[in-house]
């Protein structure tokens, strides 16, 4: 629950630094599986919000395998 709630608190922030404030830029260190680049440059594609996503190697090689393989 606390993990879930975690990432909702960063979803919610995200969002509001993107609407009410400007950014346009964003960098999540130890991103694990989290969708949340892709949620957020799908949802302001138009205005051209850039996120990058950063973790250790075997995190960023399980992450993209997951990608490539598509929807479970």
């Amino acid at each position: 629950d606390m993990l879930l709630l975690r990432h909702r608190t960063f979803d919610v922030a995200a969002r509001m630094l993107i609407e009410k404030h400007g950014v346009r830029q964003g960098v999540e260190i130890a991103s694990g599986l989290s969708a949340r680049g892709i949620r957020m440059t799908r949802d302001y594609a138009g205005l051209g919000v850039a996120w990058c996503d950063a973790d250790l190697p075997h995190m960023v090689a399980r992450k993209m395998s997951m990608l490539a393989a598509g929807p479970a």
